[in-house]
């Protein structure tokens, strides 16, 4: 099932130009652009310090916990599994898959907005994380269990 979901995804992406350049942007550059949205929308709806400061310190715990399961858990990315499978974007190791750091954050982002009690905002970051999570499957780095 992994696989079939995976495949989908990516040779939807993989054959048609324009949806892999949105998938690209997608999987590498949209949680950049949360991060960003984030900021302008702390200032816009007065997020304390402290609040900041806790959204911060989830992301890095999400990324650092990411980190560690990588360290201990040896996970073949797609393309190192499949052999007609080429990465639409490039990536630094292909054995870490499983958890994706990108989607990880996106969530821990989002999750740390709602539970401060910024419900609509979190949930359209929440909306921003999933899409991150189907970008990173689309572009051919994750499986579908690495980004669920």
């Amino acid at each position: 099932m992994n696989e079939s979901i995976f495949g989908f995804f990516y040779h939807l992406a993989e054959s048609q130009p324009l949806l892999g350049a949105v998938a690209i942007f997608i999987a590498r550059d949209l949680l950049w652009v949360l991060i960003l949205v984030f900021l302008i929308g702390a200032k816009f709806f007065n997020f304390s310090q402290r609040e900041i400061l806790l959204v911060i310190i989830s992301i890095l715990l999400a990324w650092g916990l990411s980190l560690l399961i990588k360290f201990f858990y040896v996970s073949p990315r797609p393309f190192a599994m499949l052999a007609d499978i080429t990465p639409l974007i490039k990536t630094r190791e292909a054995l870490a898959s499983l958890p994706s750091s990108h989607t990880i954050v996106a969530t821990a982002l989002a999750v740390a907005v709602v539970s401060l009690g910024y419900y609509y905002f979190g949930v359209g970051l929440m909306l921003g994380a999933g899409l991150v999570g189907l970008g990173r499957i689309m572009v051919g780095v994750h499986w579908p269990s690495d980004v669920l």
